[in-house]
């Protein structure tokens, strides 16, 4: 077990998955391909509730 607080490198890591597939769906919404931004859509719904849990993993080992 670390002690400590959690890093920002750390954080930064859990959020960005999250983030590319937000802008990964936003982009193919805009190109008009409505299947492929769905699917980058579910992507990230399910990259951002992993990122929550992952945070509240970090955040409980301080």
């Amino acid at each position: 077990m670390s002690t400590g607080h959690v890093t920002f490198l750390q954080l930064a890591m859990t959020w960005i998955v999250p983030g590319a597939l937000a802008v990964s769906s936003y982009v193919h919404a805009r190109l008009r391909m409505p299947i492929t931004s769905v699917v980058q859509g579910l992507f990230f719904v399910i990259g951002t509730t992993l990122a929550i849990g992952q945070t509240n993993m970090l955040l409980s080992l301080t």
